[in-house]
């Protein structure tokens, strides 16, 4: 994560919400029901993808973090991630939102969409 952080411009102290979030779901893996992939070169870690499997034929991925280590190493991770979940049983993958992000977006709509799940927001009652 921190090496993503560097290669991306993004400094751990502003993505301390996503970091704790992602240290606690690898400290918690069994307890929730997860499905931790890892991405390793000659025993480096160079990405990782952290999924939950929500029902009989779908998957959440939650985080799913690569480092520029090669060429296309991101959809090599996604390729991997859907190779195991389809092992499960996994028809569908709700990958995470693209809050905007025009790259995410551009990866996402690669993947060759079945269909696009309603976003809802939630708020409190006054």
């Amino acid at each position: 994560f921190a090496q993503w952080c560097f290669e991306n411009d993004k400094f751990a102290i502003d993505l301390l919400d996503e970091s704790s979030a992602i240290f606690n779901a690898i400290d918690n893996l069994e307890q929730l029901d997860l499905v931790f992939i890892e991405l390793r070169v000659k025993d480096k870690l160079k990405g990782f993808s952290i999924n939950q499997k929500v029902d009989s034929n779908t998957a959440v991925c939650h985080f799913e973090k690569t480092v520029r280590a090669h060429v296309n190493i991101g959809p090599y991770l996604v390729n991997k991630v859907a190779e195991e979940l389809d092992k499960m049983g996994c028809e569908y993958v709700n990958w995470e939102q693209d809050l905007g992000i025009v790259g995410l977006r551009q990866a996402k709509k690669s993947y060759q969409n079945s269909h696009h799940l309603k976003k809802y927001i939630l708020k409190k009652a006054s």
